[in-house]
């Protein structure tokens, strides 16, 4: 059930409770009545009544949107991914110097992360990953001999990183986040939590927020939060392209999750079956638009998580508990939690490299967007020029990234070999999405990409050359002020030379001798 659904206007649901009754008492005349009167003070009654019909099915509710006791979910990490592109690669070579990341691992050698990146740089195709093993706070304690020590939030048990050289241009970090045990449980004890409904004043109504609705809100808050914070780190220690705002602050983000008993995102029953509740409020109840892992059947990965706009950068891996017990997790020799999320951290990174290339466009896209339809492009004489050619060079500046990015990319997503490499093959849930047998998510991201990045960069140098006739014509424009401008303090400098000289004669034995031959004159 989603909000819409949850938040209905108070007349609405009044009419379920049949208001046409309702309105012939003594009781709701005389309650009508005073309201008119005095608003402020007496409800209205159809609030009223509203608030009571709501509050009976509170209880219902709750159990309803509650998992069943045999139930957990269990949020276990978050996974970020960052760009550093020729105009922000400076920020995370001077972010490992920071960290102290700067400096080879004695447990495996050469394993130099700002040495890895200058190398692979310097490579005319790039290409490549480096793992940057565990990374836990100082004086944690560990029996791992492969890890880093760096700050994390503190909800953080430990975080894992990979480190991808995507094209010589593009370098990507992706950082695991794994929750502590206290915040794992954090969808499962929210979804548990009885709630009431509540009334909100909206324009000459009320919505109302019931139980589901009011859990929504909750589990929304939490991914929010959660990205957030992950964000705040990289913004704080090796910021990049999505540090730089070109998201409006957001981040390419996936959480993952594991349910014990509920297979998340069921395919659609052929009867008017509805999955639990919770799934829906998870935004985990449909197959539609999720994939399948090839080697994993039960692990499902889908973007967005959310029905509406603001978590368009948010992804979701779930799994179910029994479903990890698979061939592929034996052959690791794992099968506690740690493990399990080690190895989903192996597989599903190489795959959110290459996903996060989507929003990365998108910010392009929306800066070229801006500059376009920016005022600085119009001819204004109310603009400061100084001010416009600085916002000229930047926006000159900043096209010099895309471009090198944008050139680098179209033949990277053409090519599936290069691409495709070291990425696990998802293929869709619902095979009537695609219709193609052969369908990966992998294809799907190589063909939005490449289209994107060709648009890109049209869009791009038709921009630069419109900048460049645009500063030219400005250039021209100024020429044509300063040379009126001059001509005008010309006339002043000739006028006021002219005065000059008159005070200079008037002062002068030859200035006398003239002003008497006038007065003499001017007396014949």
């Amino acid at each position: 059930m989603n909000e819409t659904e949850n938040a209905s206007s108070s007349e609405d649901q009044v009419a379920a409770l049949d208001a046409r009754n309702l309105q012939k008492t003594p009781s709701f005349r005389i309650r009508t009545a005073a309201h008119k009167l005095m608003p402020w003070l007496i409800e209205h009654p159809f609030i009223s009544e509203a608030r009571a019909y709501h509050k009976k099915r509170d209880p219902e509710e709750n159990e309803r949107t509650a998992p069943p006791a045999d139930e957990f979910i269990d949020l276990r990490g978050l996974w970020v991914v960052e760009f550093y592109t020729p105009a922000h690669i400076e920020n995370l070579l001077s972010g490992f110097r920071r960290l102290g990341w700067d400096k080879d691992d004695d447990s495996i050698p050469r394993n130099n992360p700002l040495v890895w990146v200058q190398r692979l740089r310097e490579n005319p195709y790039g290409g490549g990953w480096l793992n940057l093993g565990h990374i836990r706070p100082p004086g944690s304690r560990t029996f791992l001999t492969n890890f880093r020590s760096g700050p994390l939030p503190p909800e953080v048990e430990y975080a894992t990183g990979r480190l991808f050289s995507l094209t010589s241009s593009l370098t990507c970090i992706v950082m695991g986040f794994v929750f502590n045990a206290e915040y794992s449980r954090i969808f499962d004890s929210q979804l548990r939590v009885d709630r009431e409904t509540y009334l909100k004043r909206k324009g000459r109504g009320h919505q109302i927020f019931n139980p589901a609705a009011q859990k929504e809100d909750h589990i929304r808050l939490i991914r929010a939060e959660a990205g957030e914070n992950a964000a705040s780190w990289f913004r704080k220690y090796i910021p990049g392209l999505f540090s730089s705002g070109i998201l409006g602050g957001d981040f390419p983000t996936c959480e993952f999750v594991s349910l014990r008993a509920t297979e998340p995102f069921p395919a659609r029953p052929a009867n008017s079956d509805r999955p639990p509740a919770y799934l829906s409020i998870l935004d985990m109840d449909d197959d539609w638009s999720t994939w399948t892992c090839a080697d994993m059947s039960g692990l499902k990965f889908t973007w967005p998580t959310t029905r509406g706009e603001d978590s368009r950068y948010h992804a979701v891996l779930a799994v179910r508990e029994g479903d990890l017990a698979g061939n592929a997790l034996k052959s690791w020799n794992v099968s506690d939690r740690s493990g399990q999320i080690n190895y989903l951290d192996h597989l599903i990174t190489g795959l959110l490299s290459r996903w996060a290339i989507l929003p990365m466009l998108t910010g392009y896209g929306r800066h070229l967007n801006a500059i376009r339809n920016s005022a600085t492009l119009r001819s204004d004489p109310g603009h400061d020029p100084v001010e416009i050619l600085r916002n000229l060079v930047d926006h000159v500046s900043y096209n010099v990234d895309v471009a090198a990015v944008t050139a680098e990319l179209i033949p990277y997503a053409n090519e599936p070999s290069l691409f495709d490499h070291e990425v696990e093959t998802f293929r869709p849930s619902n095979a009537k999405r695609y219709g193609e047998a052969d369908y990966t998510l992998a294809k799907g991201l190589r063909i939005q990409i490449g289209e994107r990045a060709v648009w890109l960069q049209k869009t791009d140098q038709s921009l630069r050359d419109h900048l460049t006739q645009y500063g030219t014509l400005l250039g021209a424009t100024e020429s044509i002020r300063v040379q009126r401008t001059l001509r005008r303090l010309t006339i002043v400098v000739i006028i006021l030379t002219l005065l000059m000289l008159w005070a200079a004669m008037a002062n002068s034995e030859l200035g006398l001798r003239l002003d008497q031959y006038f007065k003499a004159f001017s007396l014949r």
